[in-house]
């Protein structure tokens, strides 16, 4: 394992095992139906998307309001001047509300093909053409002209009058005769709005806007007994009102159903978007600004007879929270802006250009200047389109689903979403072609489980084939989220199956007077659950269990959060590097990273500040352009005295990776790829021999798929994770074929037959010792079967495609070949984890060794009742090692498989403190890790700060072996104790240097074949086992026909010389210098 690691072992290992069970997910498109059915609340898979005349898809169908004749927006607005729309106005009793004022909106054709799920926290003024009355004394209004295009459409009449809250219906024009439109106001006090200067006094003459917010039609607020009608258009979307600030620096607005929006701006000063349901009152503060423009380029479509939409976005990032800004509708191409923008410090703003049918584009900048002008040139591709079915278990339609299709490109994620067609049927328009083979599609619907689908490979013909994905029902999360014993008013959750990396819901909260959230679309099963905010970062995740259909409360407390200093430095030379990014990890268990905060860039000395981190362990991702990439973990940074953080990159190298035995030896239909977004490897096609040649891969710890014709289904892949070391090149091979053959077998019941979609996961080692995993499918007659193994046995996982384990078991290979049988009613073995109260501890992650056969075994996490299940267990002592983010971290402990149940306690109590120094002064380039059994355990390995200090928390008290190295210097492993307040263990890391011994007789004559010994006096080792071990590099046992003996990577200091055999004869002492090349002659 190299001296240094891009990636902690906790990103990949247990990643790995979830990953596992997206790979039986129908990545196979379906080819679509030639007719449909009528669609119901749910329709029957037969059902197929519309198709246009030209045979390809068409983008209306999925956005437009069946029941309103479509309209173009380039017919002309005609007045028509005999309508008559009108109605009355009343209180709750039915008394006429004289003086109540109304607003007619007209909407567009625009409006009513409007994108359903752009709803979702949209707000701000749009072009719909509006009119305004007032009632009389009878609470009549009336108009007299029809303002909208063409003849007839939608409109949505708005009443407000004081003490009364804020009405809105819709009704379409023109209006039926028996229908008659009555509008009812109910009591209800104002808002009051209060707006402060940046001195924090209150402002006179202070523009003032209220906003309405639409339900989303997903799961967030629109439930299900909701008609189609107000689902599809949501009416308080287009409330908008507008006031100014008395002396007092208050306004007053009717209130409004719901969620709202309240702004204010004054004299190039503007308040952050207030968001949320108010009580009495809300509070504004104005704010430096900036302001942002730029001209936006659109491509060529008029082939397509399509105008679609398009708006234009601004967002503030800050924390894990994404606040909107700004929206611009109807968005074409030319200029836009100047828009007034809040300026935030130490925040990302991004501006997203999306809609049909053009790849969104996304461009982001840091928090300039104040005054600053900010100019963006957005240039967007046309792009192609996808068609998705949302199912459920009975392989029913969901009509009111979501679909979010992202990919990465340059490290910067894309993503476009769409909503759910009449027929239930997506229309995801558009994605470019060329990323088509590999991207991640988000499901979302009421009542289901919102799912992200990692790798699909869509690249086929949008009008021949679609995209089924399955969703399970879901349940729900309801709690309250305090900061210092207190309500919080703004935050985000984020929900996490701990079964599976991919299902996860998370959302923000805006608002909030008593700190409540409620979080649908989360995934049955044990779940774990975290809050952040704008300024705290993600505290310690929660393990909760649930149900679907029910409802689990459960209350998280938002973290303090401290800045820590730290650098960035060339691991070769110690030189600073400027312009690296430091960006935190939310959490460490998601496939794809999630980030909290803004990024941080060194300065020219390569020193950095980064906010946010907590007394826990905080994970962060250091990365810098021509260097590899870093992740380290931060402990302890609320304290006062948290040294600086050290962080070393190093030059980018070359990798070569080999495929072998490969029958018929054409390896051109394989390629290889990352599918760990922190560790990029690009995409790269094998040469027909079975070569891939990488230019840029830095240091540190990776990962790799093999994919390509490896059997059905064509998603079958061989992953292996390896590590590179800094300043050689690495040559990396991997067998795909041709060696140790297994063969699973599969014994169940009729009635307990594997799902359909069930599949393989295989962990295993390398010739050379390497982790390894291969997926595949199972197949219901056969099993499964594969020879691409070396090592001596492997372990083996059935996995439905839910998640499930289904059965599970170990073997190793006899004369090459072992034969599996997996079976669900094997023996179960039970291991209870608790702490040190006795009660049970949920979400702990269980790795389990068998040191005497060398065989990876299973992992596993423990359910609500702190218990992990594992099936097919060798009987006999293992290990296992537990990790779980804040009740502790627990390495090696024994485990006696032969019994039916087993117990460890696990605690955070104990700690372990190293000061890392070479002989002269302390290393801050240092790293250790805890190890099981001599490997390196997951999860444990840490960074040494500035001062050279090194640090677990968490520990479960007790002895542990520790492995501490750095670049250019001897690797010590030492036994330590973790207790509770433990003093700094000094661990002296010598440095390497070379040795060239030169043996001559008293003649002066070279001796050649003279077999010499070296004894390292500091520790009393023989330099000969080193060699063995290969920790160090030995030109050979004896002396060349010159009379030298090379040695290379010795530690320094003092060694003792002599010729073995039958006339041993010493030869004295010579010294090893760090850094230098000495050449010795001995008489």
């Amino acid at each position: 394992m190299s001296r240094r690691s891009r990636l902690a072992a906790c990103a990949l290992v247990l990643t790995c095992f979830a990953i596992g069970i997206l790979f039986w997910t129908s990545r196979r498109p379906l080819r679509r139906p030639a007719e449909g059915s009528a669609p119901g609340p749910t329709v029957r898979l037969d059902t197929s998307p519309s198709v246009s005349a030209a045979g390809s898809s068409s983008p209306d169908r999925a956005t437009s309001d069946e029941s309103d004749p479509p309209t173009s927006r380039s017919e002309r607005r005609v007045p028509i001047r005999d309508a008559l729309i009108e109605g009355w106005v009343s209180d709750q009793g039915g008394g006429a509300v004289e003086g109540a004022r109304i607003t007619l909106t007209a909407l567009r054709a625009s409006d009513r093909q409007w994108e359903a799920h752009w709803r979702d926290g949209e707000w701000g003024p749009t072009d719909s053409p509006t009119r305004t009355t007032t009632t009389d004394a009878a609470g009549r209004f009336a108009f007299h002209e029809w303002i909208g295009d063409g003849e007839e459409g939608r409109f949505v009449l708005e009443a407000t009058a004081d003490g009364f809250a804020r009405t809105t219906e819709s009704y379409f024009y023109p209006v039926p005769t028996e229908t008659t439109i009555r509008l009812r106001l109910t009591p209800a006090p104002p808002v009051l709005v209060t707006v402060l200067g940046s001195d924090g006094q209150p402002i006179e003459g202070a523009l003032v806007e209220q906003h309405g917010l639409a339900p989303s039609a997903v799961g967030r607020g629109a439930s299900l007994e909701e008609t189609e009608e107000n689902a599809r258009f949501p009416w308080g979307r287009y409330v908008h009102d507008r006031g100014f600030t008395d002396a007092l620096g208050e306004a007053r607005f009717p209130r409004i159903h719901g969620e709202q929006v309240f702004i204010a701006s004054l004299a190039g000063e503007v308040s952050l978007p207030w968001r949320g349901e108010p009580g009495e009152h809300v509070l504004l503060r104005l704010r430096d600004s900036f302001e942002l423009s730029g001209t936006i380029e659109l491509p060529d479509w008029s082939d397509l007879g399509y105008e679609g939409e398009r708006r234009l976005r601004i967002t503030l990032l800050r924390g894990s929270m994404e606040r909107s800004l700004a929206v611009l509708r109807h968005v074409e191409e030319g200029s836009f802006g100047p828009l007034l923008l809040p300026r935030v410090a130490d925040s990302q703003y991004w501006v997203h250009l999306e809609g049909s049918p053009i790849v969104p584009v996304r461009e982001s900048f840091l928090t300039p200047s104040p005054g600053e002008m900010v100019h963006l040139d957005l240039k967007a591709d046309r792009g192609r389109s996808l068609w998705i079915a949302a199912v459920n278990e009975q392989d029913e339609i969901l009509l009111r689903s979501k679909a979010t299709l992202s990919w990465w490109e340059e490290g910067v994620e894309h993503h476009v979403s769409r909503g759910a067609g009449p027929d239930g049927y997506i229309d995801l328009w558009s994605f470019p072609q060329d990323i088509a083979q590999d991207v991640d599609v988000r499901i979302e619907a009421p009542d289901y489980v919102t799912r992200t689908f990692l790798d699909q490979d869509v690249s086929y013909a949008p009008d021949e084939m679609f995209l089924k994905l399955k969703l399970e029902r879901a349940g729900t999360l309801r709690g309250h989220v305090t900061f210092r014993g207190e309500p919080a008013h703004e935050f985000s959750v984020l929900a996490m199956s701990e079964h599976n990396a991919s299902t996860q819901e998370q959302q923000d909260y805006w608002g909030r007077a008593d700190g409540s959230f409620e979080l649908q679309g989360v995934s049955p099963g044990t779940v774990l659950v975290l809050a952040s905010s704008e300024l705290s970062p993600p505290g310690d995740p929660i393990a909760v269990t649930v149900r679907p259909g029910e409802v689990t409360t459960v209350d998280l407390v938002l973290a303090e959060g401290a800045e820590r200093k730290g650098v960035v430095v060339n691991g070769l030379d110690g030189t600073p590097i400027p312009g690296a990014r430091v960006r935190q990890l939310s959490t460490s268990r998601t496939k794809r990273p999630r980030w909290w905060g803004t990024p941080v860039f060194t300065n020219d000395l390569g020193e950095f500040t980064i906010p946010g981190l907590k007394r826990g362990t905080s994970i962060l991702a250091v990365d810098a352009e021509g260097f590899s990439n870093e992740v380290l973990r931060a402990s302890d940074s609320v304290r006062k005295d948290a040294p600086a953080l050290h962080v070393e990159l190093f030059p980018l190298q070359s990798l070569d990776v080999t495929l072998v035995g490969w029958p018929g030896g054409d390896y051109s239909g394989f390629y290889a790829e990352s599918t760990e977004r922190l560790l990029p490897l690009p995409r790269a096609s094998f040469s027909k021999d079975g070569h891939v040649h990488y230019d840029s891969v830095g240091p540190g710890r990776h990962e790799i798929s093999i994919r390509g014709p490896l059997g059905p289904p064509e998603y079958e892949i061989i992953q292996v994770l390896f590590t590179t070391s800094p300043r050689r090149s690495e040559h990396l091979t991997i067998r795909v074929g041709s060696g140790k053959t297994l063969q699973v077998r599969g014994h169940f019941p009729t009635d307990s037959q594997p799902p359909p979609g069930s599949g393989i996961w295989i962990s295993y080692r390398t010739k050379e010792g390497l982790e390894a995993y291969r997926w595949g499918a199972w197949d219901t007659d056969t099993g499964y079967s594969a020879d691409c193994f070396e090592g001596s046995g492997v372990w083996v996982s059935l996995i439905a495609e839910d998640g499930r384990e289904l059965a599970s078991g170990g073997g190793a290979f006899h004369d090459g070949a072992l034969t599996l049988d997996l079976d669900a009613s094997s023996d179960l073995f039970r291991l209870r984890v608790v702490d040190a109260q006795d009660q049970p501890v949920t979400g702990v992650e269980v790795r389990i060794h068998d040191d005497s056969s060398g065989i990876p075994g299973p992992r596993a996490v423990t359910d609500a009742r702190g218990v992990a299940e594992i099936r097919g267990l060798p009987k006999r002592t293992l290990r296992a090692d537990l990790f779980h983010e804040s009740k502790g971290l627990l390495v090696g402990a024994l485990v006696d498989a032969s019994k039916e149940e087993g117990e460890l306690t696990l605690s955070n109590a104990g700690r372990i403190r190293l000061a890392v120094a070479s002989p002269s002064a302390p290393l801050p380039g240092a790293e250790a890790a805890l190890l099981d059994a001599g490997r390196e355990a997951f999860r444990t390995r840490r960074h040494a700060d500035s001062s050279g200090g090194l640090e677990w928390t968490d520990l479960t008290p007790g002895p542990y072996r520790v492995r501490v190295r750095a670049p250019d210097h001897w690797t010590v492993e030492l036994e330590v104790d973790a207790g509770r307040d433990p003093t700094p263990i000094p661990v002296v890391l010598r440095r390497l240097g070379s040795l060239t011994l030169r043996v001559v007789s008293v003649e002066g004559e070279a001796v050649a074949g003279a077999p010499l010994e070296l004894t390292d006096v500091t520790t009393g080792s023989l330099v000969r086992d080193w060699v063995r071990a290969g920790r160090i590099q030995s030109s050979g046992p004896r002396t060349d026909p010159s009379g030298t003996l090379h040695y290379e990577g010795l530690p320094e200091g003092t060694y003792r010389v002599r010729i073995t055999g039958a006339g041993d004869v010493e030869l004295g002492t010579v010294e090893v210098v760090g850094g230098v090349e000495r050449v010795v002659e001995l008489p």
